[in-house]
């Protein structure tokens, strides 16, 4: 049976831009989240964000991102209490205290409010500098400087992608601390050059955190040389170049699974 009969694609929900470029990519099915007929039995399902069991998940031989993983990524709070507990050295300093983030900031730091812990782009997040800015949230990290930042993409321990974020052209006083399109932000592929370092911690959370795969938002401080991980993308935005990398690694993927008959 041809890869695409044996691989298909199961979205966090239907409108996902990035799965539907993926799957005609692939030229794979795209499984419905309720009421499919696609049967997996011996076959490869691709979970591209979703964080719930689904029948056909149990049906089959090779499915990658096992939804737990993915709803461990997803949740920032559990992102970064996971990572903790597993002893990690490359997350800003964070709490879930109000008062712990009230001594960062007597002491002189920036806090970010993450109000929100399933939110992308910055949604959610209130920057404080004075206890008076500092509103209830589930999670509070403090802000750490940066010169630059990254999308690392990372497939089974390999850097399969890299984007850096960088100011549009003609876009004047941005928010430097939160790069997202709001603000200005774009990713970009020209002239990029990854530190060791945002590679190796990229490809270290992944793998701290069970996936397969991730986009992994990375900030980098020249000064200290040191990266930093502040979330990971189980469905990330996919085009062009990005696009054909996750596609020649699905495709090795199948083909590695062939070749050891767990397809």
């Amino acid at each position: 049976m041809s890869f695409n009969r044996l691989v298909a694609i199961l979205p966090y929900n239907k409108f996902s831009e990035s799965c539907k470029l993926l799957a005609r990519t692939m030229r794979v099915k795209r499984v419905k989240r309720e009421g499919s007929r696609w049967r997996g039995r011996g076959k490869m399902l691709i979970n591209w964000g979703n964080t719930g069991r689904h029948p056909k998940l149990d049906e089959c031989n090779v499915v990658v991102n096992q939804p737990l993983d993915v709803l461990r990524a997803s949740n920032k709070l559990s992102f970064f209490q996971w990572l903790t507990d597993n002893n990690v050295d490359y997350l800003p300093p964070w709490t879930d205290k109000i008062a712990e983030a009230v001594d960062w900031i007597n002491e002189g730091a920036t806090v970010m409010c993450r109000t929100l812990t399933s939110a992308h782009e910055g949604r959610g997040i209130v920057i404080a500098t004075t206890p008076e800015e500092l509103v209830n949230a589930p999670l509070y990290t403090k802000y750490v400087k940066k010169k630059r930042e990254f999308r690392i993409h990372v497939f089974q321990g390999e850097v399969i992608d890299e984007q850096e974020k960088k100011k549009r052209r003609g876009v004047d006083n941005t928010n430097h601390q939160v790069r997202n399109t709001a603000n200005g932000y774009v990713y970009c592929r020209t002239d990029v050059v990854v530190p060791d370092c945002a590679r190796d911690v990229a490809i270290r959370c992944v793998q701290d955190l069970g996936l397969d795969f991730g986009g992994v938002d990375v900030i980098y401080n020249e000064h200290y040389n040191r990266a930093y991980v502040l979330e990971v993308n189980t469905a990330p935005g996919i085009e062009g170049t990005t696009l054909n990398s996750y596609h020649q690694a699905f495709l090795r993927l199948y083909n590695e699974c062939i070749s050891s008959g767990r397809l």
